[in-house]
């Protein structure tokens, strides 16, 4: 009798020990499959904030780009009018020297784009 109370305990502990290891893959395989769609939504979600990106990236370039050129010919016309005025105007030496400090500020601070030819070098002595 002892022998069969002995072999019924292991069988019960067998029973148990499978169905709890059925139930932990069981649990295993769920939480997996919830992490696939977790994975795949979150995949969605960063494929549609890129386009979202990209798209808004396109509209910032299209409506900046017409400011940007007017920007580089107001630029262009600065640096016209300073080679013009250090290069044809008869200027004292204090003048030309003041003329030339503020164009340089302005480039250096950066509201201007700094030219490589220097201008007034020309006629510098005058």
């Amino acid at each position: 009798m002892r022998v069969n109370q002995i072999s019924d305990q292991q069988e019960s502990t067998e029973s148990l020990g499978l169905s709890s290891f059925h139930e932990r893959r069981r649990g295993l395989e769920e939480e997996h499959k919830w992490l696939l769609k977790q994975i795949k939504r979150k995949r969605t979600e960063l494929k549609n904030f890129l386009d979202q990106m990209r798209s808004i990236g396109m509209e910032v370039f299209t409506r900046l780009s017409p400011i940007h050129q007017q920007m580089q010919e107001l630029e262009q016309e600065i640096h016209e009018l300073f080679s013009e005025i250090l290069t044809t105007r008869k200027l004292g030496k204090k003048s030309r020297k003041d003329i030339m400090g503020v164009y340089q500020n302005l480039q250096m601070m950066g509201l201007i784009s700094p030219q490589l030819a220097a201008v007034g070098t020309k006629n510098a002595t005058s």
